[in-house]
Protein backbone atom coordinates (compact mmCIF):
# COMPACT_ATOMS: atom_id res chain seq x y z
CA UNK A 1 0.00 0.00 0.00
CA UNK A 2 1.24 3.47 -0.80
CA UNK A 3 2.29 5.36 2.37
CA UNK A 4 0.55 8.71 2.06
CA UNK A 5 2.80 10.24 4.73
CA UNK A 6 5.82 9.41 2.58
CA UNK A 7 4.35 11.05 -0.53
CA UNK A 8 6.42 13.78 -2.18
CA UNK A 9 5.87 17.35 -1.05
CA UNK A 10 5.01 18.56 -4.54
CA UNK A 11 1.34 18.81 -5.39
CA UNK A 12 -0.08 15.35 -6.08
CA UNK A 13 -1.53 14.48 -9.46
CA UNK A 14 -5.15 13.40 -9.69
CA UNK A 15 -4.00 9.92 -10.79
CA UNK A 16 -1.82 9.62 -7.68
CA UNK A 17 -4.69 10.62 -5.37
CA UNK A 18 -7.06 8.11 -6.97
CA UNK A 19 -4.54 5.32 -6.52
CA UNK A 20 -3.90 6.30 -2.90
CA UNK A 21 -7.63 6.03 -2.24
CA UNK A 22 -7.66 2.53 -3.71
CA UNK A 23 -4.71 1.46 -1.53
CA UNK A 24 -2.82 0.14 -4.55
CA UNK A 25 0.94 -0.31 -4.87
CA UNK A 26 2.70 0.64 -8.08
CA UNK A 27 3.08 -3.05 -9.00
CA UNK A 28 -0.61 -3.74 -8.34
CA UNK A 29 -1.53 -0.72 -10.45
CA UNK A 30 0.39 -2.03 -13.45
CA UNK A 31 -1.19 -5.47 -12.94
CA UNK A 32 -4.78 -4.35 -12.75
CA UNK A 33 -4.43 -1.85 -15.62
CA UNK A 34 -3.04 -4.62 -17.82
CA UNK A 35 -5.98 -6.85 -16.85
CA UNK A 36 -8.39 -3.98 -17.50
CA UNK A 37 -6.83 -3.50 -20.95
CA UNK A 38 -7.39 -7.17 -21.71
CA UNK A 39 -11.04 -6.86 -20.64
CA UNK A 40 -11.44 -3.89 -23.01
CA UNK A 41 -9.70 -5.66 -25.88
CA UNK A 42 -6.82 -3.15 -25.93
CA UNK A 43 -4.21 -5.45 -27.47
CA UNK A 44 -1.57 -2.71 -27.94
CA UNK A 45 -1.61 -1.50 -24.33
CA UNK A 46 1.62 -1.70 -22.33
CA UNK A 47 2.81 0.10 -19.21
CA UNK A 48 6.07 -0.17 -17.29
CA UNK A 49 6.77 0.92 -13.72
CA UNK A 50 9.06 3.67 -15.02
CA UNK A 51 6.27 5.04 -17.24
CA UNK A 52 3.78 4.87 -14.36
CA UNK A 53 6.18 6.80 -12.12
CA UNK A 54 6.37 9.60 -14.68
CA UNK A 55 2.55 9.72 -14.92
CA UNK A 56 2.20 9.82 -11.12
CA UNK A 57 4.74 12.65 -10.89
CA UNK A 58 3.12 14.63 -13.72
CA UNK A 59 6.44 14.58 -15.57
CA UNK A 60 5.10 13.84 -19.05
CA UNK A 61 6.74 15.70 -21.93
CA UNK A 62 4.53 14.10 -24.60
CA UNK A 63 1.03 12.71 -24.38
CA UNK A 64 0.75 8.96 -23.57
CA UNK A 65 -0.05 6.57 -26.40
CA UNK A 66 -3.69 6.40 -27.52
CA UNK A 67 -4.22 2.96 -25.95
CA UNK A 68 -2.93 4.23 -22.58
CA UNK A 69 -5.16 7.32 -22.75
CA UNK A 70 -8.24 5.21 -23.55
CA UNK A 71 -7.45 2.84 -20.71
CA UNK A 72 -6.84 5.54 -18.07
CA UNK A 73 -9.98 7.45 -19.05
CA UNK A 74 -12.14 4.31 -19.02
CA UNK A 75 -10.79 3.22 -15.66
CA UNK A 76 -10.77 6.53 -13.76
CA UNK A 77 -13.49 8.50 -15.55
CA UNK A 78 -11.46 11.68 -16.19
CA UNK A 79 -9.65 13.03 -19.28
CA UNK A 80 -5.97 12.12 -19.36
CA UNK A 81 -4.97 15.79 -19.10
CA UNK A 82 -6.74 16.07 -15.73
CA UNK A 83 -5.43 12.71 -14.46
CA UNK A 84 -1.82 13.74 -15.06
CA UNK A 85 -2.32 17.24 -13.69
CA UNK A 86 -2.64 18.55 -10.10
CA UNK A 87 -5.55 17.01 -8.18
CA UNK A 88 -6.56 20.47 -6.96
CA UNK A 89 -7.83 21.32 -10.45
CA UNK A 90 -10.70 18.86 -10.04
CA UNK A 91 -13.54 20.09 -7.86
CA UNK A 92 -15.89 17.09 -8.39
CA UNK A 93 -16.33 14.49 -5.69
CA UNK A 94 -13.70 11.92 -6.59
CA UNK A 95 -15.62 9.06 -4.95
CA UNK A 96 -19.03 9.44 -6.53
CA UNK A 97 -19.84 11.82 -9.34
CA UNK A 98 -17.05 10.74 -11.70
CA UNK A 99 -19.23 7.95 -13.00
CA UNK A 100 -22.43 9.94 -13.32
CA UNK A 101 -22.36 9.34 -17.05
CA UNK A 102 -21.50 5.64 -16.81
CA UNK A 103 -23.45 3.02 -18.68
CA UNK A 104 -27.03 2.55 -17.51
CA UNK A 105 -27.58 -0.90 -19.02
CA UNK A 106 -29.75 -3.13 -16.84
CA UNK A 107 -27.83 -6.28 -15.92
CA UNK A 108 -29.30 -9.73 -15.44
CA UNK A 109 -26.20 -10.79 -13.53
CA UNK A 110 -26.64 -8.44 -10.56
CA UNK A 111 -26.22 -11.32 -8.07
CA UNK A 112 -22.85 -12.13 -9.62
CA UNK A 113 -21.85 -8.45 -9.61
CA UNK A 114 -22.65 -8.33 -5.89
CA UNK A 115 -20.47 -11.39 -5.22
CA UNK A 116 -17.60 -9.91 -7.22
CA UNK A 117 -17.83 -6.55 -5.45
CA UNK A 118 -18.01 -8.12 -2.00
CA UNK A 119 -15.03 -10.43 -2.53
CA UNK A 120 -12.83 -7.81 -4.24
CA UNK A 121 -13.49 -4.90 -1.92
CA UNK A 122 -14.85 -2.78 -4.78
CA UNK A 123 -18.21 -1.07 -4.49
CA UNK A 124 -21.31 -2.67 -6.02
CA UNK A 125 -22.09 0.53 -7.94
CA UNK A 126 -18.64 0.72 -9.49
CA UNK A 127 -18.50 -2.97 -10.38
CA UNK A 128 -21.99 -2.81 -11.88
CA UNK A 129 -20.88 0.18 -13.98
CA UNK A 130 -17.75 -1.62 -15.17
CA UNK A 131 -19.75 -4.67 -16.31
CA UNK A 132 -22.47 -2.56 -17.93
CA UNK A 133 -19.90 -0.39 -19.69
CA UNK A 134 -18.01 -3.41 -21.02
CA UNK A 135 -21.25 -5.13 -22.10
CA UNK A 136 -22.37 -2.04 -24.01
CA UNK A 137 -18.97 -1.88 -25.64
CA UNK A 138 -19.31 -5.47 -26.82
CA UNK A 139 -22.88 -4.91 -28.01
CA UNK A 140 -21.79 -1.82 -29.99
CA UNK A 141 -19.04 -3.64 -31.88
CA UNK A 142 -19.62 -4.19 -35.62
CA UNK A 143 -21.37 -7.50 -36.19
CA UNK A 144 -18.60 -8.60 -38.56
CA UNK A 145 -16.00 -8.09 -35.82
CA UNK A 146 -18.04 -10.04 -33.29
CA UNK A 147 -18.65 -12.83 -35.80
CA UNK A 148 -14.92 -13.00 -36.62
CA UNK A 149 -14.03 -13.31 -32.92
CA UNK A 150 -16.64 -16.01 -32.37
CA UNK A 151 -15.39 -17.88 -35.43
CA UNK A 152 -11.79 -17.75 -34.21
CA UNK A 153 -12.79 -19.10 -30.81
CA UNK A 154 -15.01 -21.82 -32.28
CA UNK A 155 -12.27 -22.83 -34.72
CA UNK A 156 -10.06 -23.93 -31.84
CA UNK A 157 -10.45 -27.69 -31.80
CA UNK A 158 -10.74 -29.80 -28.70
CA UNK A 159 -7.38 -31.34 -29.67
CA UNK A 160 -5.71 -27.90 -29.71
CA UNK A 161 -6.98 -27.13 -26.21
CA UNK A 162 -5.93 -30.55 -24.95
CA UNK A 163 -2.43 -30.21 -26.44
CA UNK A 164 -1.95 -26.79 -24.82
CA UNK A 165 -3.00 -28.13 -21.42
CA UNK A 166 -0.79 -31.18 -21.74
CA UNK A 167 2.17 -28.88 -22.38
CA UNK A 168 1.23 -26.72 -19.41
CA UNK A 169 0.83 -29.70 -17.05
CA UNK A 170 3.73 -31.74 -18.42
CA UNK A 171 4.76 -33.86 -15.44
CA UNK A 172 4.79 -37.55 -14.43
CA UNK A 173 1.60 -36.96 -12.43
CA UNK A 174 -0.35 -35.84 -15.50
CA UNK A 175 -2.09 -38.98 -16.79
CA UNK A 176 -4.21 -37.62 -19.63
CA UNK A 177 -6.91 -39.78 -21.17
CA UNK A 178 -6.20 -40.84 -24.78
CA UNK A 179 -8.05 -43.08 -27.22
CA UNK A 180 -6.85 -44.68 -30.46
CA UNK A 181 -9.76 -45.18 -32.86
CA UNK A 182 -9.55 -46.97 -36.19
CA UNK A 183 -9.89 -44.50 -39.05
CA UNK A 184 -8.89 -41.45 -37.01
CA UNK A 185 -5.86 -39.41 -37.98
CA UNK A 186 -3.81 -39.78 -34.85
CA UNK A 187 -4.82 -40.42 -31.27
CA UNK A 188 -7.78 -38.66 -29.66
CA UNK A 189 -6.02 -36.95 -26.77
CA UNK A 190 -8.20 -35.25 -24.16
CA UNK A 191 -7.67 -32.68 -21.43
CA UNK A 192 -9.18 -35.09 -18.90
CA UNK A 193 -6.84 -36.47 -16.25
CA UNK A 194 -7.75 -39.96 -15.00
CA UNK A 195 -6.26 -43.06 -13.41
CA UNK A 196 -6.33 -46.65 -14.59
CA UNK A 197 -8.59 -47.43 -11.63
CA UNK A 198 -11.07 -44.68 -12.57
CA UNK A 199 -11.92 -45.76 -16.15
CA UNK A 200 -13.65 -48.82 -17.56
CA UNK A 201 -16.07 -48.90 -14.61
CA UNK A 202 -19.52 -50.41 -14.26
CA UNK A 203 -20.90 -49.01 -11.01
CA UNK A 204 -24.67 -49.00 -10.82
CA UNK A 205 -26.00 -45.68 -9.50
CA UNK A 206 -29.15 -45.13 -7.52
CA UNK A 207 -28.55 -48.09 -5.21
CA UNK A 208 -26.19 -49.32 -2.49
CA UNK A 209 -23.09 -48.93 -4.72
CA UNK A 210 -23.58 -45.17 -4.85
CA UNK A 211 -22.49 -43.77 -1.48
CA UNK A 212 -22.67 -40.00 -1.17
CA UNK A 213 -22.46 -37.83 1.94
CA UNK A 214 -23.31 -34.14 2.35
CA UNK A 215 -20.89 -32.28 4.60
CA UNK A 216 -22.18 -29.32 6.61
CA UNK A 217 -18.77 -27.67 6.81
CA UNK A 218 -18.64 -24.02 5.85
CA UNK A 219 -17.43 -23.03 2.40
CA UNK A 220 -14.25 -21.14 3.30
CA UNK A 221 -12.86 -20.79 -0.22
CA UNK A 222 -14.54 -17.49 -1.04
CA UNK A 223 -11.25 -15.62 -0.62
CA UNK A 224 -10.49 -12.07 -1.67
CA UNK A 225 -10.47 -11.66 -5.44
CA UNK A 226 -7.20 -10.33 -6.88
CA UNK A 227 -7.15 -7.47 -9.44
CA UNK A 228 -6.33 -9.93 -12.25
CA UNK A 229 -9.28 -12.14 -11.35
CA UNK A 230 -11.51 -9.10 -10.85
CA UNK A 231 -11.04 -7.83 -14.40
CA UNK A 232 -11.30 -11.31 -15.86
CA UNK A 233 -14.63 -11.66 -14.04
CA UNK A 234 -15.82 -8.27 -15.33
CA UNK A 235 -14.94 -9.36 -18.86
CA UNK A 236 -16.75 -12.70 -18.36
CA UNK A 237 -19.91 -11.10 -17.01
CA UNK A 238 -19.92 -8.51 -19.81
CA UNK A 239 -19.70 -11.27 -22.43
CA UNK A 240 -22.55 -13.14 -20.72
CA UNK A 241 -24.70 -9.99 -20.75
CA UNK A 242 -23.92 -9.14 -24.38
CA UNK A 243 -24.49 -12.73 -25.50
CA UNK A 244 -27.73 -13.19 -23.53
CA UNK A 245 -26.35 -16.33 -21.92
CA UNK A 246 -28.63 -17.93 -19.34
CA UNK A 247 -27.10 -17.44 -15.89
CA UNK A 248 -28.75 -18.27 -12.57
CA UNK A 249 -27.40 -17.84 -9.05
CA UNK A 250 -28.22 -21.36 -7.91
CA UNK A 251 -26.50 -23.40 -5.21
CA UNK A 252 -23.96 -26.01 -6.30
CA UNK A 253 -22.39 -29.07 -4.78
CA UNK A 254 -18.58 -28.94 -4.62
CA UNK A 255 -16.59 -32.13 -4.40
CA UNK A 256 -14.61 -32.67 -1.18
CA UNK A 257 -13.62 -36.34 -1.37
CA UNK A 258 -13.97 -39.15 -3.91
CA UNK A 259 -13.27 -42.86 -3.68
CA UNK A 260 -13.67 -45.80 -6.08
CA UNK A 261 -13.24 -48.93 -3.96
CA UNK A 262 -14.93 -52.33 -3.73
CA UNK A 263 -16.96 -51.70 -6.88
CA UNK A 264 -18.63 -48.63 -5.36
CA UNK A 265 -18.49 -44.87 -5.83
CA UNK A 266 -18.09 -42.93 -2.58
CA UNK A 267 -18.18 -39.13 -2.54
CA UNK A 268 -18.46 -36.30 -0.03
CA UNK A 269 -19.97 -33.03 -1.19
CA UNK A 270 -20.20 -29.56 0.31
CA UNK A 271 -22.26 -26.58 -0.77
CA UNK A 272 -21.15 -23.47 -2.62
CA UNK A 273 -22.77 -20.89 -4.91
CA UNK A 274 -22.76 -20.78 -8.67
CA UNK A 275 -21.23 -17.30 -8.53
CA UNK A 276 -18.27 -18.63 -6.54
CA UNK A 277 -17.65 -21.18 -9.32
CA UNK A 278 -18.44 -18.90 -12.28
CA UNK A 279 -16.02 -16.22 -11.05
CA UNK A 280 -13.17 -18.62 -10.27
CA UNK A 281 -12.75 -21.96 -12.06
CA UNK A 282 -15.03 -20.98 -14.94
CA UNK A 283 -12.69 -18.11 -15.88
CA UNK A 284 -9.90 -20.51 -16.80
CA UNK A 285 -11.34 -21.75 -20.09
CA UNK A 286 -11.79 -18.22 -21.45
CA UNK A 287 -8.25 -17.27 -20.49
CA UNK A 288 -6.85 -20.33 -22.28
CA UNK A 289 -8.96 -19.78 -25.41
CA UNK A 290 -8.00 -16.09 -25.61
CA UNK A 291 -4.32 -16.97 -25.32
CA UNK A 292 -4.55 -19.58 -28.08
CA UNK A 293 -6.53 -17.29 -30.39
CA UNK A 294 -3.83 -14.64 -29.97
CA UNK A 295 -1.09 -17.20 -30.72
CA UNK A 296 -2.68 -20.09 -32.66
CA UNK A 297 0.68 -21.49 -33.72
CA UNK A 298 1.80 -21.81 -30.11
CA UNK A 299 5.02 -20.03 -30.93
CA UNK A 300 5.31 -18.40 -27.51
CA UNK A 301 4.92 -19.58 -23.94
CA UNK A 302 1.28 -19.04 -23.01
CA UNK A 303 0.73 -16.45 -20.29
CA UNK A 304 -2.03 -17.82 -18.06
CA UNK A 305 -1.95 -15.86 -14.76
CA UNK A 306 -5.38 -17.07 -13.62
CA UNK A 307 -4.39 -20.70 -14.16
CA UNK A 308 -1.03 -20.10 -12.47
CA UNK A 309 -2.94 -18.82 -9.44
CA UNK A 310 -5.94 -21.15 -9.32
CA UNK A 311 -4.96 -24.47 -10.91
CA UNK A 312 -1.16 -24.55 -11.25
CA UNK A 313 -0.68 -28.34 -11.20
CA UNK A 314 -2.40 -31.69 -11.45
CA UNK A 315 -1.70 -32.17 -7.74
CA UNK A 316 -3.65 -28.96 -7.04
CA UNK A 317 -6.52 -30.27 -9.18
CA UNK A 318 -6.65 -33.49 -7.17
CA UNK A 319 -6.71 -31.59 -3.89
CA UNK A 320 -10.47 -31.04 -4.08
CA UNK A 321 -10.80 -29.35 -0.71
CA UNK A 322 -8.27 -26.66 -1.61
CA UNK A 323 -10.48 -25.16 -4.32
CA UNK A 324 -14.05 -24.92 -5.58
CA UNK A 325 -14.33 -28.20 -7.48
CA UNK A 326 -17.69 -28.22 -9.25
CA UNK A 327 -18.86 -30.66 -11.89
CA UNK A 328 -21.32 -33.48 -12.24
CA UNK A 329 -22.55 -36.34 -14.39
CA UNK A 330 -22.18 -36.44 -18.20
CA UNK A 331 -24.14 -39.32 -19.64
CA UNK A 332 -24.50 -41.29 -22.86
CA UNK A 333 -28.12 -42.32 -23.40
CA UNK A 334 -28.74 -45.57 -25.32
CA UNK A 335 -32.37 -46.41 -26.22
CA UNK A 336 -33.16 -49.91 -27.47
CA UNK A 337 -34.95 -50.25 -30.79
CA UNK A 338 -35.72 -53.45 -32.72
CA UNK A 339 -32.11 -54.34 -33.61
CA UNK A 340 -29.88 -51.63 -32.16
CA UNK A 341 -29.61 -48.76 -29.69
CA UNK A 342 -30.36 -45.17 -30.58
CA UNK A 343 -27.47 -43.00 -29.31
CA UNK A 344 -28.14 -39.32 -28.57
CA UNK A 345 -25.53 -36.57 -29.02
CA UNK A 346 -26.20 -32.86 -28.66
CA UNK A 347 -24.67 -29.73 -30.12
CA UNK A 348 -24.66 -27.21 -27.28
CA UNK A 349 -26.78 -24.07 -27.59
CA UNK A 350 -25.15 -20.60 -27.85
CA UNK A 351 -27.04 -19.65 -24.67
CA UNK A 352 -25.34 -22.14 -22.36
CA UNK A 353 -22.45 -21.12 -20.11
CA UNK A 354 -20.13 -24.07 -20.82
CA UNK A 355 -19.02 -25.95 -23.96
CA UNK A 356 -20.95 -23.55 -26.19
CA UNK A 357 -21.32 -24.95 -29.71
CA UNK A 358 -19.48 -28.16 -28.77
CA UNK A 359 -20.70 -31.72 -29.09
CA UNK A 360 -21.74 -33.38 -25.85
CA UNK A 361 -23.78 -36.29 -24.60
CA UNK A 362 -27.29 -35.93 -23.14
CA UNK A 363 -27.85 -35.32 -20.30
CA UNK A 364 -24.99 -33.12 -19.13
CA UNK A 365 -25.39 -31.48 -15.75
CA UNK A 366 -23.92 -29.58 -12.86
CA UNK A 367 -24.50 -31.50 -9.64
CA UNK A 368 -26.66 -29.19 -7.56
CA UNK A 369 -29.32 -29.36 -4.84
CA UNK A 370 -33.00 -28.84 -5.49
CA UNK A 371 -35.16 -30.55 -2.90
CA UNK A 372 -32.71 -30.57 0.02
CA UNK A 373 -31.42 -34.07 0.63
CA UNK A 374 -30.69 -34.90 -3.02
CA UNK A 375 -26.90 -35.14 -3.01
CA UNK A 376 -26.80 -38.47 -4.88
CA UNK A 377 -25.41 -38.05 -8.39
CA UNK A 378 -28.22 -40.23 -9.70
CA UNK A 379 -30.78 -37.68 -8.42
CA UNK A 380 -29.22 -34.92 -10.53
CA UNK A 381 -28.80 -37.26 -13.50
CA UNK A 382 -32.42 -38.39 -13.57
CA UNK A 383 -33.70 -34.84 -13.03
CA UNK A 384 -31.60 -33.57 -15.94
CA UNK A 385 -32.70 -36.47 -18.15
CA UNK A 386 -36.31 -35.46 -17.58
CA UNK A 387 -35.63 -31.76 -18.14
CA UNK A 388 -33.37 -32.12 -21.18
CA UNK A 389 -35.35 -34.82 -23.04
CA UNK A 390 -38.61 -35.77 -21.31
CA UNK A 391 -40.25 -32.33 -21.24
CA UNK A 392 -40.34 -31.78 -17.49
CA UNK A 393 -40.28 -28.18 -16.18
CA UNK A 394 -36.74 -26.98 -15.46
CA UNK A 395 -36.84 -26.65 -11.71
CA UNK A 396 -33.11 -26.10 -11.30
CA UNK A 397 -33.44 -22.64 -12.84
CA UNK A 398 -35.44 -21.68 -9.74
CA UNK A 399 -38.30 -20.09 -11.63
CA UNK A 400 -41.00 -18.24 -9.72
CA UNK A 401 -43.25 -21.30 -9.86
CA UNK A 402 -40.45 -23.60 -8.69
CA UNK A 403 -39.81 -21.46 -5.62
CA UNK A 404 -43.41 -21.95 -4.53
CA UNK A 405 -43.26 -25.74 -4.61
CA UNK A 406 -42.98 -27.45 -1.25
CA UNK A 407 -41.54 -30.63 -2.75
CA UNK A 408 -40.13 -29.96 -6.24
CA UNK A 409 -38.77 -33.51 -6.43
CA UNK A 410 -42.06 -35.18 -5.48
CA UNK A 411 -42.89 -38.42 -7.30
CA UNK A 412 -46.18 -36.96 -8.54
CA UNK A 413 -44.21 -34.55 -10.75
CA UNK A 414 -42.39 -37.36 -12.55
CA UNK A 415 -42.85 -37.36 -16.32
CA UNK A 416 -44.60 -40.28 -18.02
CA UNK A 417 -41.41 -41.62 -19.70
CA UNK A 418 -39.53 -41.62 -16.38
CA UNK A 419 -42.48 -43.08 -14.49
CA UNK A 420 -42.51 -46.04 -16.91
CA UNK A 421 -38.77 -46.62 -16.34
CA UNK A 422 -39.19 -46.65 -12.59
CA UNK A 423 -42.05 -49.11 -12.89
CA UNK A 424 -39.86 -51.39 -15.05
CA UNK A 425 -36.44 -51.41 -13.31
CA UNK A 426 -35.36 -54.50 -15.26
CA UNK A 427 -35.40 -52.40 -18.45
CA UNK A 428 -33.44 -49.47 -17.04
CA UNK A 429 -29.72 -49.36 -16.24
CA UNK A 430 -27.86 -46.32 -14.88
CA UNK A 431 -24.10 -46.78 -14.46
CA UNK A 432 -20.96 -44.78 -13.75
CA UNK A 433 -18.39 -45.69 -16.41
CA UNK A 434 -15.44 -43.44 -15.48
CA UNK A 435 -14.36 -40.49 -13.35
CA UNK A 436 -11.84 -37.82 -14.34
CA UNK A 437 -10.82 -34.20 -13.85
CA UNK A 438 -11.27 -31.87 -16.80
CA UNK A 439 -8.16 -29.68 -16.67
CA UNK A 440 -9.82 -26.97 -18.78
CA UNK A 441 -11.67 -25.82 -15.65
CA UNK A 442 -10.73 -28.34 -12.96
CA UNK A 443 -14.27 -29.76 -12.96
CA UNK A 444 -14.80 -33.33 -11.84
CA UNK A 445 -16.56 -35.35 -14.56
CA UNK A 446 -18.54 -38.47 -13.72
CA UNK A 447 -19.04 -40.28 -17.03
CA UNK A 448 -22.24 -42.32 -17.06
CA UNK A 449 -24.33 -44.59 -19.24
CA UNK A 450 -28.12 -44.88 -19.24
CA UNK A 451 -29.46 -47.91 -21.07
CA UNK A 452 -33.15 -48.43 -21.81
CA UNK A 453 -33.31 -52.09 -22.83
CA UNK A 454 -36.99 -52.55 -23.72
CA UNK A 455 -37.79 -51.49 -27.34
CA UNK A 456 -41.42 -50.92 -26.35
CA UNK A 457 -40.34 -47.80 -24.41
CA UNK A 458 -39.16 -46.20 -27.66
CA UNK A 459 -42.34 -47.26 -29.44
CA UNK A 460 -44.41 -45.67 -26.68
CA UNK A 461 -42.48 -42.45 -25.99
CA UNK A 462 -40.14 -41.81 -28.93
CA UNK A 463 -42.57 -39.35 -30.49
CA UNK A 464 -42.86 -37.15 -27.40
CA UNK A 465 -39.17 -36.80 -26.54
CA UNK A 466 -38.01 -33.21 -26.96
CA UNK A 467 -34.81 -31.33 -26.12
CA UNK A 468 -34.75 -28.15 -24.05
CA UNK A 469 -33.07 -24.77 -24.61
CA UNK A 470 -29.60 -26.11 -23.71
CA UNK A 471 -29.48 -28.10 -26.95
CA UNK A 472 -28.81 -26.25 -30.19
CA UNK A 473 -29.18 -29.36 -32.35
CA UNK A 474 -29.63 -33.07 -31.74
CA UNK A 475 -27.71 -35.82 -33.55
CA UNK A 476 -28.87 -39.45 -33.65
CA UNK A 477 -26.66 -42.47 -34.30
CA UNK A 478 -27.14 -46.23 -34.45
CA UNK A 479 -25.04 -48.42 -32.17
CA UNK A 480 -24.53 -50.72 -35.17
CA UNK A 481 -23.11 -48.04 -37.49
CA UNK A 482 -19.38 -48.60 -36.88
CA UNK A 483 -18.30 -46.25 -39.69
CA UNK A 484 -20.65 -43.50 -38.54
CA UNK A 485 -19.43 -43.83 -34.98
CA UNK A 486 -15.80 -43.66 -36.12
CA UNK A 487 -16.53 -40.42 -37.95
CA UNK A 488 -18.37 -39.05 -34.92
CA UNK A 489 -15.49 -39.89 -32.58
CA UNK A 490 -13.10 -37.99 -34.86
CA UNK A 491 -15.31 -34.87 -34.99
CA UNK A 492 -13.19 -31.90 -33.84
CA UNK A 493 -16.15 -30.17 -32.18
CA UNK A 494 -16.38 -32.50 -29.19
CA UNK A 495 -16.09 -31.11 -25.68
CA UNK A 496 -13.55 -33.06 -23.65
CA UNK A 497 -16.00 -34.28 -21.03
CA UNK A 498 -18.50 -35.19 -23.76
CA UNK A 499 -16.02 -37.32 -25.69
CA UNK A 500 -14.77 -38.87 -22.43
CA UNK A 501 -18.31 -39.97 -21.50
CA UNK A 502 -19.14 -41.07 -25.06
CA UNK A 503 -16.11 -43.37 -25.40
CA UNK A 504 -16.50 -44.88 -21.94
CA UNK A 505 -20.24 -45.32 -22.48
CA UNK A 506 -19.67 -47.13 -25.78
CA UNK A 507 -17.16 -49.48 -24.15
CA UNK A 508 -19.61 -50.53 -21.44
CA UNK A 509 -22.55 -50.72 -23.87
CA UNK A 510 -20.61 -53.16 -26.07
CA UNK A 511 -20.06 -55.40 -23.03
CA UNK A 512 -23.67 -55.06 -21.92
CA UNK A 513 -25.31 -56.05 -25.24
CA UNK A 514 -22.71 -57.15 -27.84
CA UNK A 515 -25.40 -58.32 -30.28
CA UNK A 516 -26.79 -54.77 -30.58
CA UNK A 517 -23.46 -52.93 -30.83
CA UNK A 518 -20.79 -52.74 -33.56
CA UNK A 519 -17.99 -50.35 -32.70
CA UNK A 520 -14.91 -49.24 -34.59
CA UNK A 521 -11.72 -50.63 -33.11
CA UNK A 522 -10.85 -48.56 -30.04
CA UNK A 523 -8.06 -48.67 -27.50
CA UNK A 524 -7.93 -46.42 -24.44
CA UNK A 525 -4.72 -45.47 -22.64
CA UNK A 526 -3.42 -42.91 -20.17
Amino acid sequence: MVDEDAAPTRQATLLQVLLWRRNLTREETVEFLAARADAMGERTFSLTLRQLDRYLAGEVATAPRASVRRLLEAEFGFPTELLLGPAARVSADLDGSRRAGAATRTLGSADFVAFLAERSGASFEETYAFVAEAAEGLAARPSATTAADEHARAALSRATLAAALQRYYASPAATFYTADVAGSEGALSLSVVAEASSIGLSIELGGPRERTVLSQEEDVLATKITPTRYWAAVKRLAAIEAGETVLSENPLYRLLDLGLDDGALSATFGRTSFSAYALSADLLAGELIDALVADPAGSAQLELPLRDDYLPSVAAARNYRSRICAGGPVCLLAIARADDYLLIVQERSPRVLNATGRLAVVPKAFHQPLAGDDHALSATLERELEEELFGREELDQLSTDARRLLAPGHASMTSAPMRWLREHPEAYLLCCTAVGINMVSGNYEVACLIVIDDPSWWDRYGGVLRTNWEVGRIHRFSSCDADGLAGLLADRRWSDEGLFAFIEGLRLLAEHAPARVRLPRMEVRL
